[in-house]
């Protein structure tokens, strides 16, 4: 758990427009970096219901995200998606290190209200109240590019965040179905029908 989120209201720069999204709307988030290509933030789905990561893009609930203003914060969100609901928000590991992330019981938590500051060309920069601006999240270059963390704030394409909406409504996103091709049976003409009476018993 993190430290509850201090009383006072953090300062805001009124000459700058704060992001606005819609509560019931669900939101794809991907990155700049060329590594992380056709990949969006999601939810590892091993039953521990903790962990994060980038996947490939698809029609999956964990990467429907929904941004929901924080309390008394003006710029910061509370991040939950569809998978997992309302009651897991992404949220920092206060381990010291303080740069895991993970999901944890939504509340009024630091680590759980994510600042989302605009950056060139349609981009996000991704900080939370925890940590303050000096770290912000990342893609780990470890090869696989999948994993993500906090690290020191830097012109770094992987802390570069694109936030697309992709449906007008909280709902489960829809696989597409194969159409089912009529198949119309072959007769033998060779061979005589059967016939039944219409009246008869």
């Amino acid at each position: 758990n993190n430290v509850p989120v201090p009383p006072t209201v953090p300062v805001i720069d009124s000459t700058k427009a704060l992001p606005v999204f819609k509560n019931l709307a669900s939101y794809r988030i991907t990155n700049l970096w060329a590594a992380t290509k056709g990949k969006s933030l999601d939810v590892v789905n091993d039953g521990k219901k903790n962990k994060v990561q980038l996947d490939g893009s698809g029609p999956y609930s964990g990467q429907y995200w929904t941004l929901t203003p924080f309390p008394g914060y003006p710029g910061y969100y509370r991040l939950t998606n569809l998978f997992l609901g309302k009651d897991l928000s992404l949220d920092i590991v206060n381990d010291g290190t303080n740069n895991k992330i993970t999901f944890g019981n939504s509340g009024m938590i630091s680590g759980q209200a994510w600042k989302i500051t605009p950056l060139p060309n349609g981009y996000y920069r991704l900080t939370t109240n925890f940590q303050g601006d000096g770290k912000s999240l990342d893609v780990i270059n470890d090869g696989k590019n999948t994993q993500l963390h906090l690290t020191k704030t830097a012109q770094a394409s992987g802390q570069y965040w694109l936030i697309t909406e992709i449906t007008p409504a909280n709902t489960a996103p829809v696989v597409p179905a194969v159409p089912v091709v009529p198949v119309v049976p072959v007769v033998d003409s060779t061979k005589a029908l059967p016939v039944f009476k219409n009246l008869a018993s």
